[in-house]
């Protein structure tokens, strides 16, 4: 609350020399009572701190495929992690040795063909796509519809996971579909080594 005659806010005095170091000074009044607010930032300011902001966000084309790569083989080796926790939780359950391996042996194949139709393919484009940008962003490394994707998969992958606690086929066969993108992402990994991003 600003007082004109003591010139303070909330009993706090305040140095009139000072008002000439802020940015905007708004006065306005609620239910009678003058009101007085101090914008610290003027415009010039606010502007030098968003282009610091993006500034930093900022990246280089070959920090970003790292970035790119970090994420792609994280994401494999966290599915490769949950596949295995889900094929423990269903021996368990049923120890029949011989349905887990079949289970392994689906899970590998499957991951095999999307290594050669789905996966290798979609790093290719990805990096080719980086390689292109003028001046990368950090948000800039991965296409948004994938990252969609991505995020769609991450909760329906948690949401199945937690309904098939307990249920023998629906481990086996959520532990099939996860090793299947564990593969799919791990195995195409070649591609960063082919397209020699790290030189």
């Amino acid at each position: 609350r600003h007082d004109d005659r003591t010139d303070s806010f909330r009993g706090i005095a305040i140095d009139r020399r000072a008002l000439s170091n802020c940015g905007d000074v708004h006065d306005f009044w609620i239910v009678g009572r003058h009101y007085r607010l101090f914008s610290y930032l003027d415009q010039t300011t606010l502007r030098q701190i968003s282009g610091t902001a993006i500034t930093m966000l900022s990246i280089t084309v070959l920090n970003l495929k790292l970035l790119y790569i970090f994420i792609w083989l994280s994401g494999g080796l966290v599915l490769l992690a949950k596949s295995y926790a889900l094929f423990t939780a269903a021996s368990k359950i049923q120890p029949d040795t011989l349905n887990i391996s079949v289970a392994v042996a689906a899970g590998l194949l499957i991951g095999l063909l999307k290594i050669i139709f789905i996966f290798s393919n979609s790093c290719r484009r990805n990096l080719n796509r980086i390689e292109t940008l003028t001046q990368p962003k950090v948000w800039q490394v991965l296409r948004p519809g994938f990252m969609l994707f991505l995020i769609l998969m991450i909760i329906l992958g948690s949401t199945a996971s937690h309904f098939a606690l307990g249920k023998y086929v629906w481990l086996v066969t959520i532990g099939i579909v996860d090793l299947s993108l564990a593969v799919g992402l791990l195995g195409s990994s070649y591609v960063f080594w082919q397209n020699k991003v790290f030189k």
